[in-house]
Parts: structure tokens; C-alpha cells; sequence
């Protein structure tokens, strides 16, 4: 991909952002055969992890419902009912797009191989720096309800929806041992256990 196009893709980002942070939505018009982005929406993260019982889901299998759009363009979506548990003797800081956003910003990974751009319920954020981020005392459970919508992006030209839309995936979250963004608060990643996802027939 050319500097060119990853300028006007960051532009898109931007411009996609608003005052409440939600998920984005995106059609690429792309002059060259190749996805937009350089890596997938639940690209690896090579920082330390949390156990796996930190974030818990409450199912193992979920499907997923037309919910907007037509023809290439349908979307699709469930809901995740998940809990954080701290199990730390410090306090934990759950990243947050905005510095009044009500819940923390996640991602969706693909376990399953055959779609190189990963599971396409992993959302696309326009976040901004802050130090507000989401306080988890040790101990305590931070339970939150989210609505995993995808895709999120599509082949302008022939309507091809980026990432996969059934097969086993994992919920990530990424948790900071301060408040801040940078350097100062590297993240962790909290995995929940594996579920699996399938369309509604």
C-alpha cells in the first residue's frame, strides 16, 4: 500500500471519530486489489497477558442477527454479556476511546485460520488521548454489555466485507496497570475464553 493511500485511510479515521465513542463503519474505494489496511482489525498483540479468567463471556457459542443493511452491505450483530475481575492487589485501568465513553474498547480475534484480516466484528475506533480510563479496584468485578457489530468495513468496489463472520473467536481487552496513555501505562491483553459465532439462517 502506498503512503498515499495509509494518509487518506488515517484521514478517514479522523474524520469518522465523534463526541460519543462508538463504533465505526467504513467503505473503502481502493485503486489497488488489496485490503485497506496495513494488518488485520485484531491484529496480534505482543504485550503481556492477564489469566485467562480474568474476562469472562456468558456463552460459548453466539448468533449473530441481520441487524442493517442490504445486499454485500448487511450487518450483523450479537450480544456479549462480559465480566472483568481484578484479580491483581493493585488497582487496573481498562482503555476507554473517550474520556466519557461508558465502556472500554475491545477486540475480536479470530482463532480459527482462513481469513487473513481476522474476525470482522473487531471494531474500528477513532479514539483520542486522555487519562480517564476505566478503574478497576482490586477484587472487584466491572461487568458491561456490549453489542458486537460487524463487519465494519467493506470493498468499496465489489462490496467484500473484510474479516470473517463465523468461526471460534476470542473478546480481548486491554488493560493498563496506571492511568495515561504512551510509554508510562504499556498495556496488557485480557483474553476471554474461546466461543464460537454463527449467522442466523
Amino acid at each position: 500500500m502506498s503512503t498515499a493511500h495509509r494518509i487518506r485511510m488515517l484521514w478517514a479515521l479522523v474524520v469518522l471519530g465523534t463526541a460519543a465513542c462508538t463504533r465505526e463503519t467504513l467503505v473503502v474505494t481502493n485503486p489497488e486489489d488489496e485490503p485497506p489496511f496495513d494488518q488485520p482489525f485484531d491484529a496480534p498483540f505482543d504485550g503481556p497477558s492477564l489469566a485467562p479468567s480474568s474476562l469472562t463471556i456468558d456463552r460459548t457459542e453466539y448468533v449473530a442477527r441481520h441487524e442493517s443493511g442490504v445486499g454485500n452491505y448487511r450487518e450483523y450483530a450479537f450480544t456479549m454479556v462480559v465480566q472483568f475481575r481484578n484479580k491483581t492487589s493493585d488497582p487496573l485501568f481498562l482503555a476507554r476511546c473517550y474520556p466519557d465513553s461508558p465502556g472500554p474498547i475491545y477486540g475480536v480475534e479470530l482463532v480459527d485460520e482462513g481469513d487473513s484480516w481476522g474476525s470482522a466484528y473487531s471494531a474500528l475506533w477513532a479514539c483520542v488521548g486522555h487519562d480517564r480510563q476505566l478503574r478497576v479496584d482490586p477484587g472487584a468485578v466491572r461487568a458491561d454489555t456490549l453489542r458486537v457489530r460487524g463487519p465494519n468495513a467493506w470493498d468499496g468496489r465489489g462490496g467484500k466485507p473484510y474479516g470473517a463472520l463465523t468461526g471460534r473467536m476470542r473478546l480481548r481487552y486491554s488493560v493498563q496497570s496506571c492511568r495515561g496513555d504512551g510509554r508510562a501505562c504499556p498495556p496488557a491483553a485480557a483474553r476471554s475464553k474461546v466461543f464460537r459465532v454463527e449467522l442466523e439462517h
